[in-house]
């Protein structure tokens, strides 16, 4: 995996993929989202990706996932990520005790970006499972 970054202006800069994928990354969180911001992101989508994929292989029908994420940082450089606490909100008839299964085996085995972290790094998750399809 092989990944370009340019300083564009301030504290902004454009990483490129050896496919040619962009993706603008702000320090100030002006233009773009900060660093952190992204790897948070990347976080809660690593973990969506693994739970739709093993609910699809279990042949339950997922509706909608939705996933929000609060953070809490080391108050003193370097300020790494300490706890995160995930919020799923689940649409369709996908048993929870499933759903927890799907996020266990994402979080104990298949999500890199997890893994790449501080192994110290505090994880939790709830789950909420609604009527409707997440907006």
């Amino acid at each position: 995996m092989n990944i370009s970054v340019k300083w564009k202006r301030e504290l902004e800069f454009e990483a490129t993929t050896v496919k040619g994928k962009r993706l603008v990354l702000d320090g100030n969180s002006k233009a773009a989202p900060s660093p952190t911001e992204a790897l948070l992101t990347s976080l809660a989508s690593c973990i969506a990706i693994d739970v739709v994929l093993v609910l699809s292989k279990m042949r339950l029908d997922l509706e909608g996932l939705e996933a929000d994420v609060h953070a809490e940082r080391a108050e003193t450089p370097p300020r790494y990520f300490k706890k995160i606490q995930i919020s799923f909100r689940v649409a369709g008839p996908v048993p929870e005790q499933q759903l927890n299964r799907a996020i266990r085996l994402s979080v104990d085995r298949y999500c890199s970006v997890l893994h790449s972290l501080r192994p110290d790094l505090e994880l939790n998750w709830t789950v909420t499972q609604t009527a409707d399809r997440p907006s």
